[in-house]
């Protein structure tokens, strides 16, 4: 996604169609029998959607593109780990999977 809002502004539903498409081969390996997780990679490309729409990053507004760097991977991740554990339980400690998204957040930022 911050290559694609660094060159231009993509479109409403480009992180949808790129989450969604993902979420479904993830779901053919599993034989699609955990339709939730394909369902909140749908619902995290919307959120990703609305976030750049709302930041309107570019080369030219590093701060913006900085932003969208740490808040997609917070977005993103949140939404996985909040459907996995209303539908299947996480299993680890809250401090491991909130330390996840804190290092994926960071990692964003430090691409973007």
């Amino acid at each position: 996604m911050l290559l694609l809002a660094r060159g231009w502004r993509p479109p409403f539903g480009a992180a949808t169609t790129i989450y969604g498409s993902v979420g479904v081969l993830i779901g053919a390996v599993d034989a699609y029998r955990r339709p939730a997780i394909m369902a909140a990679s749908v619902l995290a490309g919307l959120a990703v959607d609305g976030l750049l729409r709302l930041l309107a990053p570019s080369a030219g507004r590093p701060r913006r593109f900085w932003a969208a760097g740490a808040m997609v991977p917070l977005v993103t991740w949140s939404v996985y780990f909040a459907v996995v554990a209303v539908t299947v339980g996480i299993g680890w400690s809250a401090e491991l999977w909130t330390g996840a998204i804190a290092w994926a957040c960071l990692l964003g930022l430090a691409l973007s």
